[in-house]
């Protein structure tokens, strides 16, 4: 837990919110709640919606269902 609230200490910096979404799926494949939870917010929010699609444009995630990116049972995983 105490890890977590590290995390979520560091998510208001700049940039720090991809590398945050970088060692959160470290751990596996995630979901944007997933992702949310891990990083201690309740909801999903804008920065992370941004950050998850800046990740995604360089590549560096991919979709673990890469024909449906809008199917309900989607998550994240590291390239």
């Amino acid at each position: 837990m105490v890890e977590t609230k590290q995390i979520h200490d560091l998510a208001g910096r700049p940039g720090s919110m991809i590398e945050s979404n970088l060692q959160a799926l470290k751990n596996g494949p995630m979901s944007k709640s997933e992702i949310a939870r891990y990083l201690g917010q309740k909801k999903i929010s804008g920065s992370l919606k941004k950050a998850l699609a800046e990740l995604l444009k360089e590549e560096k995630i991919t979709y673990t269902i890469p024909e449906k990116p809008n199917n309900r049972f989607q998550k994240y995983k590291l390239n």
